[in-house]
């Protein structure tokens, strides 16, 4: 009897440590992808199954960045999830991303309502843009004591879509503030700081897709 106890212990904890780790995970991760940029999607597919993470990914249907950004949000909202990244289709992953992400989701600020995983700097005069991780040059831009993240202001020093994450709620601030816009995402995202909680990690995750800016080829 008491050697069935024991493992029925040690099933509780195992199954307790299991529950643990994929606490520390997103809900769900979608790619977004134009029709025409099949490589992009492969290569970030690719990268995730090699984490083992499931994703679902969001195709070109109304053939606009935004309008796809904004159909992923009213998906996160259907499934009322409380932690899923979106994607878009090119970006690189570290070959730590899956750790250091464990570790970023785990200490969050409760009240996010934005949390790039990566974000960009806008450098004048040169040829492209400055992927780099928060920690880099973000802490002397506002005092955020935590060595995971750092919080944003607006400012057109800084843009990025590529790789965020948010819940339901904060996908709900975004469609009603978003709504009347067509501005690209990501400008439209740090213009409205002041109504939203936006946060970067400070631990390099990812960088800004390797192919080059789709949306600045089509000039939008």
């Amino acid at each position: 009897m008491r050697g069935l106890l024991h493992l029925l212990l040690l099933c509780f904890l195992f199954i307790q440590d299991i529950s643990a780790c994929h606490s520390e995970m997103p809900e769900k991760i979608y790619i977004i992808s134009l029709d025409r940029t099949l490589e992009r999607l492969e290569f970030v597919k690719n990268q995730l199954d090699k984490f083992g993470f499931k994703h679902a990914s969001f195709r070109d249907t109304y053939k606009n960045c935004f309008s796809n950004h904004r159909a992923v949000w009213q998906d996160i909202i259907k499934n009322k999830y409380e932690n899923a990244i979106i994607l878009e289709d090119g970006v690189e992953f570290r070959d730590d991303f899956k750790e250091n992400l464990a570790k970023v989701i785990k200490n969050m600020p409760d009240d996010f309502d934005i949390f790039f995983l990566d974000i960009c700097k806008n450098k004048p005069h040169a040829e492209k843009t400055c992927f780099v991780s928060a920690g880099f040059w973000l802490n002397g831009l506002l005092n955020t004591p935590s060595p995971y993240y750092a919080k944003l202001k607006s400012t057109r020093q800084i843009r990025g879509s590529h790789a965020y994450c948010i819940n339901s709620k904060s996908a709900e601030k975004l469609l009603e503030l978003t709504e009347d816009t067509d501005i690209p995402v990501d400008v439209a995202i740090i213009d409205r700081a002041d109504s939203l909680n936006l946060y970067v990690s400070k631990i390099k995750l990812v960088s800004g897709n390797p192919f080059g800016s789709e949306i600045a080829k089509l000039g939008q």
